[in-house]
């Protein structure tokens, strides 16, 4: 496999799992505020995706509004 190929496999398993997680980006969800659970949450997605919890991180602060942004419209 090709790594761009593998590159778009980690991304699509990605947004899967943050699909799974709607707290991550819906507002209306419960623990949406809750920090705590969202750092949760991504440390969860980061270990079930062998991702260093760095990047998960990266995607959580620096990127996440044009992140979240795109899943939404891709969900």
């Amino acid at each position: 496999m090709r790594k761009q190929e593998s590159h778009m496999m980690n991304v699509e398993l990605l947004i899967n799992k943050v699909r799974e997680n709607k707290a991550i980006y819906d507002a209306s969800e419960k623990n949406h505020s809750n920090r705590n659970f969202i750092a949760y949450v991504w440390r969860k997605i980061g270990e079930e995706l062998s991702m260093p919890e760095a990047l998960t991180k990266n995607v959580e602060t620096s990127r996440q509004p044009e992140f979240l942004r795109f899943t939404k419209d891709n969900l």
